[in-house]
């Protein structure tokens, strides 16, 4: 029984961590039109995956799982809104709002520092932070 257990979180793990890359994947643009834009998008990504690293370096499947599925709750509620709300960017684009680059970035510090704490939560919550501020400023 317990090697089932095992087997299917195993597999869980690896159906989830592949969702997490599509998702990345899928989201990152053709080019950045500035320094600003290109840092956030680096950001954005390299949080979620700092995360997600923490849980193997300390080998936290259960940290894992549970990263896994918040990451995939949280771009999927963020997509949802985007539709339900549908505002106009301000270059005349639609689905502004809510900004998936920054529901991607605090995804990746929340979990950090609610599972690893402040010591490690507080410089990505300023990671976070920055990336919202770039999809403001670019």
């Amino acid at each position: 029984m317990a090697h089932n257990i095992i087997n299917r979180i195993k597999h869980d793990g690896t159906v989830i961590l592949f969702a997490l890359i599509i998702c990345l994947v899928f989201s990152i643009p053709v080019c950045a039109s500035d320094d600003v834009e290109l840092s956030g998008e680096i950001i954005r990504i390299i949080l979620p995956l700092t995360a997600a690293g923490m849980t193997a370096y300390n080998k936290d499947q259960d940290g894992f799982i549970q990263f896994s599925k918040s990451f995939l709750t949280t771009h999927g509620a963020a997509y949802a809104l985007k539709y339900s709300i549908d505002t106009n960017r301000p270059d005349g684009g639609a689905h502004s709002f809510p900004s998936g680059h920054a529901a991607t970035a605090f995804s990746g510090a929340s979990f950090i520092q609610r599972r690893y704490g402040w010591k490690y939560g507080a410089p990505a919550y300023v990671a976070a932070s920055y990336v919202g501020w770039s999809r403001v400023e670019s």
